[in-house]
């Protein structure tokens, strides 16, 4: 890539911009690789591509943006601002072995932004952080008012604070977590916050929330948790009052099959009036090991345990407090 310019029309802004020569008219697929080999040091790479990627609101700067079908791929060490992927069209972000992208400030990320877009994050063998430079934990919207889909695999590792799949009415979100050595860590964790949530947790996937984690947030939310096939979700840390919550306003449920596992402290199925909750144990070897289980707290609650499947309760259980 070299340093000649062209100076378009950005018809979101309504302002005239520097841009990269490279730069396609919105229709056509691109592929824009981001390596150490292209001589541009972090900095000038952030600025180019923020605008070569998706002229839209943000366009000059330091944010991530993939829309317009363009597909992206990190394979170094880079950060911005936030990532923006699909913001009002598709695109698709992969963040590869040797890749290890972080942000720079306080801002949320987003995979699949407005109405009708559509992104994809795969985390295939690198690791995205989402933290700033202070340390901060960030929020990541995952489908917040389109489609989003996060995919964790081949050792992938996403580094969260605030995750929320399905963020907002209408949206629909989904994170995949495969394969030994694929780890998703979290402090706050939503699925089905607004929209509609996915999480699954299979072939030895790991996954930790340190903070609390519910399935089914607001009222006409619905989310769905899978744990299969090795697949683990540590909900804890050193304060014994951490939350795992299956349908809090909304309706949720967990299904924990084939070797999968869970622990939590305290486990609330049903939390609220319009709160529809669902777990489901099956299978020898599928295990939830909990501190306290309250089935229907001020909601509706149901527990199915089948083919040898176990609840490990360590303290109590209350049904239809």
């Amino acid at each position: 890539m070299n340093r000649i310019y062209r100076v378009i029309w950005n018809c979101t802004l309504q302002v005239f911009q520097a841009c990269s020569e490279l730069t396609r008219r919105v229709g056509k697929t691109s592929t824009v690789n981001l390596r150490k080999s292209s001589g541009l040091t972090t900095k000038f790479s952030r600025l180019t591509l923020g605008v070569l990627l998706a002229l839209s609101g943000s366009a000059c700067g330091a944010s991530l943006e993939v829309d317009n079908v363009q597909i992206t791929n990190i394979n170094t060490d880079i950060a911005y601002d936030a990532y923006l992927v699909g913001w009002y069209g598709t695109g698709v972000l992969n963040i590869l072995a040797g890749g290890n992208a972080s942000l720079t400030t306080i801002t949320t990320s987003v995979i699949g932004a407005n109405e009708d877009s559509e992104g994809t994050v795969n985390v295939l063998g690198g690791t995205w952080r989402l933290y700033d430079s202070g340390n901060n934990a960030r929020p990541l919207n995952v489908g917040q008012s389109g489609t989003g889909t996060l995919n964790i695999k081949q050792k992938g590792h996403v580094d969260g604070g605030y995750l929320r799949i399905g963020s907002s009415t209408g949206g629909v979100g989904t994170v995949n977590v495969e394969g030994e050595d694929s780890v998703l860590t979290t402090e706050l964790f939503e699925i089905g916050s607004y929209g509609t949530g996915s999480l699954n947790i299979t072939d030895k996937g790991y996954v930790t929330s340190s903070i609390v984690a519910i399935v089914g947030y607001q009222a006409n939310s619905n989310g769905k948790v899978v744990v299969e096939k090795g697949g683990e979700w540590l909900i804890k840390n050193n304060d014994s009052s951490i939350e795992f919550q299956i349908g809090n306003q909304g309706t949720g449920e967990a299904t924990i099959r084939e070797g999968g596992l869970i622990t939590a402290e305290n486990t609330i199925i049903g939390g609220n009036a319009t709160g529809i909750g669902t777990l489901n144990v099956q299978d020898q070897d599928s295990v939830i090991t909990v501190r306290r289980l309250y089935n229907g707290y001020f909601g509706n609650g149901k527990v199915n345990i089948s083919n040898n499947g176990l609840i490990n309760n360590k303290e109590y259980s209350f049904v239809g407090v």
